[in-house]
């Protein structure tokens, strides 16, 4: 279900540059990344940085990017691998 609402968003803005931010929390370690074209920024953060406050900071890189280039119509997706997985393993036992 995730994959193909994804897929529909894609398409749905296919004339877009896509833009892919993500924030982590492992234990202690907290991270930030983002994926655009031509383009790979992390950054690790204090260990006591919330996961909200990675996600936030990976959206603000990706902004910077944009704001850099600004001659281009730009889709931002959130890669949320942790609730991916979860629902992956929900639907497994569903299976």
């Amino acid at each position: 279900m995730f994959k193909r609402k994804f897929f529909e968003l894609r398409s749905d803005f296919s004339h877009h540059v896509e833009v892919y931010t993500d924030g982590s929390k492992d234990g202690i370690r907290t991270a930030a990344a983002v994926v655009a074209p031509n383009s790979v920024k992390t950054v690790r953060l204090p260990d006591n940085a919330s996961i909200f406050t990675a996600e936030i900071y990976a959206l603000d890189m990706a902004l910077d990017i944009i704001r850099r280039k600004r001659s281009e119509d730009y889709a931002v997706f959130r890669i949320l691998c942790l609730a991916y997985k979860q629902s992956r393993a929900a639907m497994s036992k569903i299976h």
